[in-house]
């Protein structure tokens, strides 16, 4: 399956880029919330719209939090702690609402003193919160952050047991200086998303076949390991000239992933 993030046309409103999306034919979604006014009744009632009328599904959810996971999540202030917990509960009733899955996690930059141990107890109290709501709390890997090498999701898995699920970006494993293939081990049995891109030696974030990365052997890799979910594309708006490269990029990813 194949999908389109709205942060690919970011700084353009989500209800916009959302609506963009779904009049485009694009029927896998995630949406990227930007900003607090956007988790009010009102506004997610408003995407549920476009997305009933549009016949389109919202797979995952990725929220603006994760700027401030470490100065929330892994602080020793307990009453932040609190606070942040309401905060991504708010993410996993919207999530459950827009019928999605994946809810998104990026986790404390490099330079953010956490242990190990301490990083998972509190991936899996998310976990566990957003599994009361029917939706997976997923690990992404970031190279600015601790999660941006496959040892560290090959530690979650091993600690976390069953009590994790993990989003693999491409071209954060680029930019961390490792092969995406590097990751398909680490996440054996627990991806339930790509965030498809593509590089070369030039840019590190294009869209799909757009760059010299080989996605189909990647997507290969992927289902002879048990994956056969979600791929969606996710670059920045400096990735193309003109939105209509998305949609060019999101109907060969199809045709391709489609003949196999």
């Amino acid at each position: 399956m194949i999908g389109v993030s709205t942060a690919c046309l970011y700084p353009l409103e989500t209800e916009k880029a959302f609506e963009f999306l779904a009049e485009s034919g694009i029927k896998n979604t995630e949406i990227f919330f930007n900003t607090d006014s956007e988790l009010s009744p009102s506004f997610v009632s408003e995407l549920k719209r476009i997305a009933d009328l549009n016949g389109v599904r919202v797979y995952s959810v990725h929220p603006f939090l994760s700027v401030s996971d470490y100065y929330y999540l892994f602080c020793p202030y307990p009453r932040r702690q609190a606070d942040a917990l309401d905060k991504y509960r708010r993410f996993f009733e919207i999530a459950a609402l827009l019928g999605a899955e994946v809810v998104n996690f990026h986790g404390p930059r490099l330079e953010q003193e956490v242990s190990d141990e301490r990083y998972c107890e509190v991936y899996v109290r998310y976990y566990r919160e957003a599994l009361r709501e029917g939706v997976f709390f997923c690990q992404e890997n970031v190279c600015r952050c601790h999660s941006r090498s496959p040892e560290f999701l090959g530690y979650m898995s091993k600690t976390c047991g069953d009590e994790v699920r993990f989003t693999l970006d491409i071209k954060q494993a680029h930019r961390a200086a490792f092969d995406p293939f590097d990751f398909i081990d680490a996440v054996k049995g627990k991806l339930k998303l790509v965030h498809c891109n593509d590089y070369n030696e030039v840019c590190d974030c294009m869209l799909p076949l757009y760059g010299t990365f080989d996605l189909l052997s990647f997507r290969d890799r992927l289902l002879s390991n048990g994956y056969d979910g979600m791929y969606t594309i996710e670059v920045y708006s400096k990735s193309y000239s003109d939105r209509s490269e998305i949609l060019d990029s999101y109907r060969k990813l199809s045709r391709l992933f489609e003949r196999m």
